[in-house]
């Protein structure tokens, strides 16, 4: 998907709403993937959902769908503000430290 994105990102002129989608999803990646997991968390440990013991492989693949998809959505629809996502932010600066997170170091070229 990753190089799907990054040659479709060349060629500007033919990106359409699903490669712009996922080009956002793949500057979002790490906010997506922490966000995920996390509803992974809730939804099928024991403790919380309990869903990972009472539905069947399909039904946990369909679950994993449609969350990579709901993050995919909210990725488009945040990244056109032009900032990177949170998760990235805060990696950001625990990196190069808080002297350059000026909110123009954090936009996306």
């Amino acid at each position: 998907m990753g190089l799907f994105a990054a040659g479709m990102e060349r060629d500007r002129r033919r990106r359409g709403a699903v490669t712009r989608a996922l080009v956002a999803c793949g500057q979002w990646s790490l906010t997506c993937y922490l966000l995920q997991s996390v509803v992974f968390v809730l939804l099928f440990t024991p403790y919380l959902g309990g869903l990972g013991a009472s539905v069947g492989d399909a039904a946990a693949t369909g679950i994993a769908v449609l969350t990579w998809l709901g993050t995919v959505v909210l990725a488009a629809a945040l990244s056109g503000t032009g900032r990177r996502g949170p998760a990235e932010t805060a990696l950001r600066r625990l990196t190069y430290g808080f002297g350059r997170s000026t909110p123009e170091a954090h936009r996306v070229v």
